[in-house]
């Protein structure tokens, strides 16, 4: 999805410190894990949505493929990051892709990050401010 982060980069951030919702809303992206015969076969982005049927928040894969979900890890979206960057940081767009910019280089000495996904390249400067 080119909303949000990949799997690999929600896990990082997450063990980074990431903020991991603690509300449940639909809409959000959420990278499951998929385990089929006992192992892990998969991650797997899941859409949550207001089920009918259940009349409550069900992970919808979105590739439609089912299976045992384990595992939930967030997949914030770029304006879910740029929150936690603060107001220091710019996102824009150009010919070689979303750029994020750190404009107050004397507190995390972060400069700019470009990536062809808007969340990708706010999770690059995310994780390395984090490094900082």
């Amino acid at each position: 999805m080119e909303n949000v982060v990949s799997f690999e980069t929600a896990n990082s951030m997450m063990t980074a410190g990431f903020p991991q919702p603690t509300e449940y809303f639909a809409g959000q992206h959420w990278w499951y894990v998929r385990w089929q015969g006992g192992r892990v076969q998969s991650p797997v982005e899941c859409i949550l949505n207001m089920s009918s049927r259940y009349n409550r928040l069900m992970a919808e894969p979105v590739d439609g493929v089912d299976g045992d979900l384990t595992a939930p890890v967030f997949a914030p979206t770029a304006t879910d990051i740029m929150k936690e960057l603060g107001r220091h940081f710019s996102m824009s767009i150009d010919y070689i892709g979303w750029i994020v910019r750190h404009h107050d280089l004397s507190e995390h000495g972060v400069g700019r990050h470009v990536h062809e996904n808007p969340a990708e390249a706010c999770a690059l400067a995310w994780l390395e401010m984090k490094k900082k």
